[in-house]
């Protein structure tokens, strides 16, 4: 891992110059900074970003830099992340962080200001991060954002079992995303496949390492395991099918993800609760957020918005608030995704597009999300970097992997996961969705 001192002279020697110089500095900060009088830097502080707030597998520093502009003295905020330094050349491969960082320093510099331009709007469509540097080399990548907590944003204080206002408030801004993209698509198709080809898949472009398949099955046996205590009444013969989908999660969500027209869109990826922060300014109800925001392109792609929908509401959502209030939540985000659609074309909402054959969409998709609810959801309920550790570094712990992702979070990580397989049964009755054609 990068350290302190190594980051910090990278930002002194490397970041400082580059934004001073390209402009950045001047234009984010919408400040009057002369070109005959440069800024000058005076210091330089940094604070990690540990896994305690978010499960990351980049190395992410806080940094503040105070410097004069003439005889005013001001700071700049910022938030560095870069690839780890002690990542095996294997895993930097598999993990693809090339392609990782290439999407989203593509989003905030090609396909962001572009889709501002086409459709004349601003970014509360997709409230993110101001960019600032970002560089890929060989083994190596970085991007520099704004720290969104100078704008009154920051990541929920829980990391599970956001309150149904943060829900809906989280559903409502992808929402808003989503349809914007689809109002492009459907007024400027050209430009909007243009856009589109910028993303690239990142995820699931590439083999994992052989030994990774073993997590498939260790999911499924935990998930099985779950059910079968909490909700023993479930069909089986769904179940052994569900297992039997997931078992190689890789290889059935590489297809999943891939574009179905008519619904493909511009998607953030990697939806959920760690990328997305929230302001907070009502003094009388000071735990109840106003706003959202979401950042981490790094998983940009071409498809399905209920990668996004689903994925959310899976990992980031408990039960006592998605069940009772999956009307209302789903409801919102149709919602906004209509009505941005509708305000920036002017015409009628598709067949498509209507609250029903959305909802058969989502439906579609669970399988997906709880995939990955499967391994992912545990690490939120109890943090370890565990996984990180031994799956990026030289020697591969199978032990220590299967003993976390059997027993890591509890009772309570097992509850919610039964429940996401109850839930994923109901809905397939109720929708008379087939989840597995095309599959088994």
């Amino acid at each position: 891992m990068a350290g302190i001192e190594e980051t910090k002279d990278w930002i002194v020697n490397t970041v400082w110059p580059e934004i001073v110089k390209n402009g950045k500095l001047k234009s984010a900060q919408n400040k009057n900074i002369s070109s005959e009088e440069p800024p000058t830097l005076l210091n330089v502080s940094l604070t990690p970003i540990g896994i305690e707030e978010a499960f990351m597998l980049t190395t992410c520093h806080k940094i503040k830099i105070d410097y004069t502009c003439g005889n005013e003295e001001r700071s700049l905020h910022l938030v560095a992340k870069r690839t780890p330094k002690e990542v095996s050349a294997e895993s930097y491969e598999a993990v693809d962080f090339k392609t990782l960082f290439y999407n989203e320093i593509t989003a905030y510099n090609k396909i962001f200001p572009k889709l501002l331009k086409l459709t004349n709007t601003d970014t509360k469509n997709y409230n993110c991060p101001t960019y600032y540097y970002s560089d890929v080399k060989e083994m190596e990548a970085s991007i520099v954002l704004s720290d969104f907590k100078e704008d009154g944003f920051q990541m929920s204080p829980s990391r599970i079992n956001l309150s149904l206002e943060h829900v809906l408030l989280g559903v409502e801004l992808i929402g808003g995303f989503h349809g914007l993209c689809y109002a492009l698509k459907a007024i400027n198709k050209k430009e909007f496949d243009d856009l589109a080809a910028l993303a690239k898949e990142s995820r699931y472009a590439k083999s994992p390492p052989a030994e990774w398949g073993c997590l498939g099955p260790i999911t499924m046996k935990r998930l099985s395991k779950a059910t079968d205590k909490f909700y023993p009444e479930m069909p089986k013969d769904l179940q052994e099918k569900i297992k039997q989908l997931l078992n190689d999660c890789w290889t059935y969500s590489k297809e999943r993800v891939k574009p179905i027209e008519p619904y493909a869109t511009l998607c953030h990826g990697d939806y959920l609760r760690n990328n997305i922060a929230f302001s907070y300014d009502d003094k009388e109800k000071p735990t109840v957020p106003k706003k959202a925001m979401m950042f981490d392109f790094q998983t940009l792609r071409y498809s399905s918005p209920m990668v996004d929908l689903t994925t959310f509401l899976t990992i980031s959502t408990g039960m006592d608030v998605r069940v009772p209030h999956f009307d209302k939540i789903f409801d919102t985000y149709h919602h906004k995704l209509s009505s941005s659609f509708v305000d920036f074309t002017k015409k009628e909402l598709p067949e498509f597009m209507t609250r029903s054959n959305m909802l058969k969409e989502y439906v579609r998709y669970l399988p997906y999300s709880l995939g990955i609810a499967a391994f992912f959801l545990p690490n939120m309920h109890e943090p370890n970097n565990i996984f990180a550790k031994n799956m990026l570094g030289e020697n591969f712990n199978l032990e220590l992997i299967e003993a976390g992702l059997m027993a890591l979070g509890g009772e309570a990580a097992d509850k919610e996961l039964a429940s996401l397989q109850k839930e994923l049964y109901e809905f397939t009755v109720q929708e008379d969705i087939n989840i597995f054609e095309g599959f088994l």
